[in-house]
Formats: structure tokens, sequence, C-alpha cells
């Protein structure tokens, strides 16, 4: 019962947000704006710690989905972004990321950013590029899709998506069963 409790239930997520700075439930979505001037946009059933102090800014994702404008930084802090998987590192940049169960989505739509996983590894991801990492292994470049950002205005676009893949989304923002038979 706890097992079933845990993986079929929305309980993760709300540990997860107990403990967070920051976070939103199921089909809510969220806009902050960082002491230091960058835009954050947390998705749907998503958390991140925030923590900006004299040498970086960090953020750490706790689960979900976030997009990110970084400001210019007076002070030349570095700006890098904590997942399980491994370390971000913007270098000028607006892009999202998505946290999955098996790797970590990033893509960027302006400037670059690097990659570091858990095992040492580093990839630097320019405009217009997205890839897949998880604790050891980095995907290769494939086109960023402008629409991963579109959940930040509340729109959710589904051009050339498979149904099954479109009714997953969807059940993102949804509590209950969402599903359709294949």
């Amino acid at each position: 019962l706890g097992w079933f409790g845990w993986r079929f239930t929305p309980l993760p997520a709300v540990v997860t947000a107990w403990r967070a700075d920051y976070a939103t439930g199921i089909g809510e979505q969220r806009r902050l704006v960082l002491d230091d001037g960058t835009r954050v946009w947390l998705n749907t059933r998503s958390a991140i710690d925030v923590r900006l102090d004299d040498t970086q800014r960090l953020l750490t994702l706790a689960g979900g989905e976030i997009l990110i404008d970084t400001a210019q930084d007076p002070r030349q802090r570095p700006f890098f972004v904590d997942t399980r998987f491994g370390r971000l590192q913007a270098l000028g940049t607006r892009y999202t990321v998505r946290q999955a169960d098996d790797d970590i989505l990033l893509a960027v739509y302006e400037g670059q950013v690097r990659i570091r996983t858990l095992s040492g590894r580093e990839a630097l991801v320019n405009r217009g590029e997205q890839k897949r990492y998880s604790a050891d292994a980095i995907s290769a470049a494939a086109p960023a899709d402008p629409a991963r950002q579109a959940w930040s205005r509340g729109v959710l676009l589904a051009e050339n998506l498979p149904l099954g893949e479109l009714v997953a989304e969807l059940g993102r923002y949804h509590l209950g069963y969402t599903g359709v038979d294949p």
C-alpha cells in the first residue's frame, strides 16, 4: 500500500513541495523574479530551492520543470542549476529544464548552457539545441522545440505529438488518471 501510494499518487510531489523554497501544485504555474533580476517560471508539480550568495547563484530543481531567463549579474557570479543527475551552468541564457524519472531534458533558446553530469561528463548546449542527460550519459544534440516554453504562457502545443504523449502531458495538469488505449 505504501509503495502504491508513493508511486501512483501525488505524495512524492507533496513531500518535495513541503521542503522546497518555491513549489507549484498540480495544474498550477508560478512566475518568480529573484533578487538578482533572474526570472523563473515553475510548471505544474515543480519545486526549487534558491540560494543567492556572494560567490554564486544556485537553483536546485527538486522536481518538475522550470523556465529560466537569467539576468546579467553586475557582481559576475555564475548561475547554476543543480539537478539530481548533474549541474548546469548558464552562460547568459533562456532555457528550460525538465526532470523526468530517468533523465533531464535541457532545451536552450538563447545563449549557451554547460552540462556536467554526476560522473563528470561535460557538454555545451547552444542556442536552438536540446539534450537529455542522466548521471553518466549525455545525448546527442537535437533541435530545441520553441513550443517547449509555451507552458509559461498557459499554453500547451501539440504539433506532431502522438496522442499517447499528449494524454501523458495533459495528465501532469490533472489530479487522477488520464489515459488512452494504445
